[in-house]
């Protein structure tokens, strides 16, 4: 079975370019622009294996939406993508933290490690 991850940016371009990425390494990807549609996304019933989210978002952070997602889905694996030097504050120990820029050898290394 693939493992289906959700994607959410609220900079379509850089989303665009994360599921270009996740698919080319050969996962399933669900794009969503904020975190409202992706609460709503996971809400719907969706397998989701694991959510990969910005942090800097108008309306609600990456750290807000791990947290409402959780609660829908506590066993989720997060992963947080942002161009800060290190994993902002707001997440739980353990959240994998992927610097932005990264390239395709990093995000794989990152799903794996998140997905196991």
């Amino acid at each position: 079975m693939t493992t289906r991850i959700l994607i959410v940016d609220d900079e379509p371009l850089i989303a665009l370019t994360a599921v270009d990425m996740v698919e080319a390494l050969g996962y399933e990807a669900i794009e969503a622009h904020s975190g409202a549609e992706a609460l709503e996304i996971l809400g719907n019933g969706q397998k989701i294996d694991l959510l990969i989210t910005d942090h800097s978002m108008p309306g609600m952070s990456g750290a807000e939406l791990v947290r409402e997602a959780r609660l829908i889905k506590p066993e989720l694996a997060v992963m947080v993508s942002t161009g800060y030097a290190e994993l902002p504050e707001g997440f739980e120990e353990g959240t994998q933290f992927l610097s932005k820029p990264y390239s395709e050898l990093d995000l794989f290394a990152k799903i794996e490690a998140a997905i196991r």
